[in-house]
C-alpha cells in the first residue's frame, strides 16, 4: 500500500480516457525528473499504476491501464466530510532502485454518472482526503491510499473505461 505522508500545494489535472488507456490523471508538474511507479491489481484483469515523484515524494499521475470489470453498484464512500486541498505525498524512503514497486491487490473499479471510483483496497474506512481538481484520494486512518475518486467525467470518457 502506499503511505500518504504529507500534501503538497496542488495545481490542475487532465483527465483522458481512451482507447489503449482506459483512464488516465497527470498532475501539473514543475520538474521533469525520474519517478517512481507503484503499480497494483492482479496484473491480468486490472492494473493501476501511481506516477511519483522520486526526489519529493508528490504523487504526479496515474494510469489505470486493465480497469477488470466495471461495477455500476457505487459503494458509499466515508471520509469525504474531511477533504483538504493539496497533492499527496508518499513516502519514498527504501523505494527499490529499478523505481517499481509492484504489489499484487485486488482493486475494483465503479462508476455512476460522471464519477469513476478505483477501490484499492475495501479492508479499511476513508477517515480523510486530500483533493486536487477533481480528483480525490481517500486515505485511512493509518495514511494509506485507498481508494481515488475522479469526478466530473464525461459520458464519453466513462464509455471509454466501461465499455
Amino acid at each position: 500500500m502506499l503511505e500518504i505522508v504529507n500534501k503538497a500545494p496542488c495545481g490542475d489535472v487532465l483527465k483522458e480516457s481512451g482507447e489503449y488507456v482506459p483512464f488516465k490523471f497527470q498532475l501539473s508538474r514543475t520538474d521533469n525528473g525520474s519517478h517512481f511507479y507503484w503499480r497494483t491489481g492482479d496484473f491480468e484483469n486490472t492494473l493501476l499504476e501511481i506516477e511519483i515523484n522520486s526526489k519529493d515524494g508528490k504523487i504526479t499521475g496515474g494510469l489505470l491501464l486493465l480497469p477488470g470489470n466495471v461495477s455500476k453498484n457505487f459503494p458509499i464512500l466515508t471520509g469525504l466530510d474531511n477533504i483538504t486541498n493539496g497533492t499527496p505525498v508518499v513516502s519514498i524512503t527504501n523505494w527499490p532502485n529499478n523505481h517499481y514497486i509492484d504489489e499484487v491487490g485486488e482493486i475494483q473499479i465503479f462508476s455512476q454518472s460522471s464519477d469513476l471510483l478505483i477501490l484499492i483496497s475495501s479492508k479499511w474506512q476513508a477517515t480523510n482526503c486530500i483533493s486536487t481538481d477533481g480528483i480525490i484520494f481517500g486515505l485511512s486512518e493509518n495514511g494509506f491510499l485507498i481508494w481515488i475518486l475522479a469526478k466530473g467525467l464525461s459520458k464519453d470518457q466513462l464509455n471509454q473505461i466501461c465499455c
